[in-house]
């Protein structure tokens, strides 16, 4: 059963809509320098970039949705996974089940992180040296909660199966 489910923060998105915008901003250059050229061959050639980048544009766009639709972190009665969209054909699944988590936390450093109220959430597992984040995550203090809490009702249902 999914207790809770959450994406990255929006903030993952930026990188993709400036190089939209470069590439559209290309693309319009392009479109400009095609009408105002005299030769035929080279408003042609401009007119060939401008739709190159247009196209080049709308795949960065889509490409940088899908990746960030497909990844998520998800808490249910039994596990926490992260599953991770790294490129448009690299997907990742990391798993720990409740049992084996130990604590988690929600941090926020630096000064962009505390304003647009997005962090890193690490679980620590059994023995403290293994853990796993999930990064760039929204309210990463009240996913850590969601964690811990989904931890205690695991531990509280099936005692005697926490490490």
């Amino acid at each position: 059963t999914i207790i809770k489910t959450h994406r990255f923060h929006g903030i993952v998105l930026v990188p993709y809509i400036l190089a939209t915008l470069g590439l559209a901003i290309g693309a319009a250059t392009a479109f400009i320098w095609s009408t105002i050229s005299f030769d035929p061959m080279l408003s042609l050639f401009f007119l060939v970039a401008a739709v190159f980048l247009l196209g080049l544009a709308l795949m960065v766009m889509l490409m940088g949705a899908l990746i960030y639709a497909r990844s998520q972190f998800i808490i249910t009665n039994r596990h926490v996974h992260t599953l991770i969209q790294r490129t448009l054909f690299n997907q990742g699944l990391t798993s720990n089940t409740l049992a084996s988590v130990t604590n988690a936390q929600g941090l926020r450093t630096g000064v962009l992180e505390t304003i647009f109220n997005y962090g890193n959430v690490r679980v620590a597992t059994f023995g403290g040296r293994d853990f796993f984040s999930f990064q760039p995550i929204g309210a990463p203090e009240y996913v850590a909660v969601a964690i811990n809490d989904a931890h205690e009702a695991f531990v509280a249902a099936h005692p005697g199966q926490a490490v």
